[in-house]
């Protein structure tokens, strides 16, 4: 049935972005080729034409078409997404559809099925909540990070930036280290921290710590009630 929200690019040589187009009867691809079109319900004028600049997207192979690719190379540029090639980074197994950013992590089959460099995360016992920073020095436009420990050779994921050590502390004793958890940064700015279930309940500063960076505190005390955590250190 009819979907909402879908969009369609054809890129022709004619037609004014949000402009006049009331006299247009045909148009020619970006090949040359002439085509004669029969518009019915088509916006020809002003801001609400349908002739619009398209968004450009640069894109890379996805070989398994889940909608992330796992390398920036071999990149071509376009207004829609072809089959085989996506806009979005961040996948860390491009032969399997199932792993991917978008997964929710399965326990007990020693993958990585979400992709942020952690296996098994929230399982074993442990629970575990989100949180997005970055580290000065590695940031990259669009709000990526830098692979700095695959420029190093220390790993072979590049969708790793660097790791991270994360505290939870005391809303009132903050000197007080309630849990700890070595956790991996993507260059995509997210990490999942794994703590203990004793925690659920409270309120706790959330401090993160990188070996070349002073510590940063959370605006605020976060309380842990059993709702998913999410906390963006990047948020103004």
């Amino acid at each position: 049935g009819p979907q909402p929200g879908l969009e369609l690019y054809y890129s022709f040589r004619q037609g004014i972005s949000n402009g006049n187009n009331s006299g247009l009867t045909s148009v020619e691809n970006e090949s040359g080729t002439v085509n004669n079109i029969n518009l019915n319900n088509f916006a020809l004028l002003g801001s609400s034409s349908n002739f619009v600049n398209g968004v450009v997207r640069t894109l890379y192979p996805d070989n398994d078409n889940d909608g992330y690719y796992a390398a920036a190379s071999g990149g071509l540029t376009g207004f829609c997404i072809p089959a085989a090639y996506a806009a979005t980074p961040g996948d860390c197994n491009d032969a399997n559809a199932q792993i991917n950013p978008n997964k929710t992590e399965v326990c007990a089959n020693n993958i990585d099925d979400n992709c942020n460099a952690v296996i098994d995360e929230g399982c074993n016992g442990n629970l575990a909540f989100n949180l997005r920073a970055s580290i000065e020095g590695y940031a990259l436009p669009g709000g990526m990070l830098q692979p700095a420990l695959f420029n190093t050779g220390i790993t072979t994921n590049p969708n790793i930036s660097d790791t991270i050590f994360v505290e939870l502390r005391d809303q009132f004793s903050p000197e007080v280290i309630v849990s700890s958890d070595e956790s991996v940064l993507t260059i995509n700015g997210l990490a999942t921290v794994n703590y203990p279930p004793s925690i659920m309940g409270g309120t706790y500063w959330i401090v993160i710590r990188q070996r070349n960076s002073i510590a940063t505190w959370s605006n605020l005390p976060v309380t842990f009630s059993g709702s998913p955590v999410f906390y963006d250190f990047t948020a103004p």
